[in-house]
């Protein structure tokens, strides 16, 4: 999840270590230094993930991959600088790819701020409607997709811990439910 964001931020250093007047680091071999990245990427994810795993006893939490993607950042950062400072005038044809992917990922982002806006409002109007509502059970209709992965979803079950986690984080006495089409 984070690679992209990361290219993403890191695509400028390309483009700034491409206009020094002069190479800065003389052995750099871009293929190999690739793969070096790349491992040091996977094993940093491969640490920081294991080191969660092994505290919690489960999957990590989104919030955990925070060091990874500062990590993952840094190294990209410093790949493309140095790529670009080692390609400078050779191959201006990889300058347009990048703006290309530039261009392609404001577009994702554009595409999924109006589906992240969406949902949020979606949420927003769902804890006025509980907390407006008195009801002994209080039916709440299923949020749109978030572009997230779909699990935080509160059941029809009022017993379920998702429900009763919702029904105390809001502070309600009354039982929330799903409503469902079948």
């Amino acid at each position: 999840k984070t690679f992209i964001p990361a290219l993403f931020i890191a695509v400028n250093f390309y483009l700034l270590g491409e206009k020094l007047s002069k190479p800065i680091f003389q052995n750099f071999k871009p293929l190999p230094e690739l793969i070096k990245s790349l491992i040091i990427i996977g094993i940093t994810i491969f640490l920081n993930q294991i080191i969660v795993i092994y505290a919690l006893g489960g999957l990590a939490p989104d919030r955990s991959s925070i060091t990874s993607s500062i990590i993952i950042a840094i190294i990209l950062i410093r790949y493309l600088f140095l790529l670009g400072n080692y390609h400078q005038k050779k191959y201006t044809q990889i300058k347009y790819l990048l703006i290309i992917n530039i261009i392609t990922l404001i577009g994702f982002n554009l595409y999924y701020t109006d589906i992240h806006y969406n949902y949020a409002k979606s949420v927003d109007k769902r804890i006025v409607f509980i907390k407006e509502n008195d009801t002994e059970i209080i039916w709440v209709k299923p949020l749109p997709n978030s572009g997230y992965i779909y699990s935080a979803e509160i059941t029809e079950d009022a017993n379920n811990f998702k429900n009763q986690h919702l029904k105390n984080g809001l502070g309600v006495k009354n039982n929330i439910v799903l409503i469902t089409d079948h």
